[in-house]
């Protein structure tokens, strides 16, 4: 019997001119954070390429009409104004002919090298992608019309990279030196009695790795969380609720603990 992993979504970057795979990463399913993932894993290996070509999902673009406040764009869509990337959202799969053909070879092809290879998680699937990347880049890249590229160096850090990349919200400072963020309350610790920073605007940044840091204009602030709070429960969209169905019924399939006990007894 074939053992098999649970689902997920392959997040898939490629040339357009060439029709060479940039970026593979598997993610439990379509998200921000996955498309951010595949970014930095582009970025890093090629540069900043001067346009990304896309679908017209929530993730790319703000497709609310009678949306009345924010910038108008998505948390990608300020990473790739950050890193200078200009956005174009297809109007329809056949515009985006190149990466629609590759997904459905990737569907065929690439299911079946890691059942050959018996991969069945995550984990695995990663560390097999930039063998296969290889292996089509060696079979399927084409030489573009025009060999200048349009890629523009990252002359930063991984580091560097990764705060461009952390989500950024603002916060007001309280008399107490105080702010809200997500499920908890935080206090800034200052050497000396930081009247100057009450009612201070404040930048959080969230790293993808979880983290965060709290920046006042270019400086770094010491915080630490004091109290937990409840929190809302996070709204999913069509390409997020499998996963999320997917981890609920894991979880409900998982012998409690008296459960457990009574088995062993």
């Amino acid at each position: 019997m074939e053992v098999r992993g649970p689902s997920g979504t392959l997040i898939v970057f490629i040339d357009d001119a060439t029709s060479r795979l940039t970026a593979l990463h598997f993610a439990p399913s379509e998200t921000t954070r996955a498309y951010l993932e595949a970014l930095r894993s582009h970025v890093l290996a090629h540069g900043r390429p001067l346009a990304f070509y896309s679908d017209r999902h929530g993730i790319f673009r703000v497709n609310a009409k009678d949306a009345a406040s924010g910038d108008g764009k998505t948390e990608f869509g300020r990473v790739a104004e950050r890193l200078a990337i200009e956005p174009i959202h297809a109007r329809t799969p056949q515009a985006k002919g190149r990466v629609e053909r590759s997904n459905q070879t990737l569907q065929d092809r690439l299911v079946k090298e890691m059942r050959l290879r018996s991969i069945t998680t995550m984990a695995e699937a990663e560390a097999y992608l930039p063998e296969f990347m290889a292996a089509w880049n060696g079979k399927f890249t084409v030489d573009p019309r025009d060999p200048s590229s349009a890629h523009r160096p990252w002359t930063g850090s991984a580091a560097d990279l990764d705060a461009v990349l952390a989500r950024r919200e603002e916060r007001v400072l309280s008399k107490a030196l105080t702010f809200r963020a997500g499920g908890s309350m935080y206090c800034v610790k200052t050497s000396g009695p930081g009247t100057a920073l009450r009612g201070a605007r404040v930048t959080l940044l969230h790293y993808m790795d979880g983290s965060m840091r709290v920046y006042y204009k270019d400086r770094m602030l010491a915080c630490t969380a004091y109290k937990t709070l409840p929190v809302v429960s996070e709204a999913e969209d069509e390409k997020t609720i499998d996963a999320r169905v997917d981890r609920l019924v894991a979880a409900a399939a998982k012998p409690s603990v008296a459960t457990m006990g009574l088995a062993m007894t």
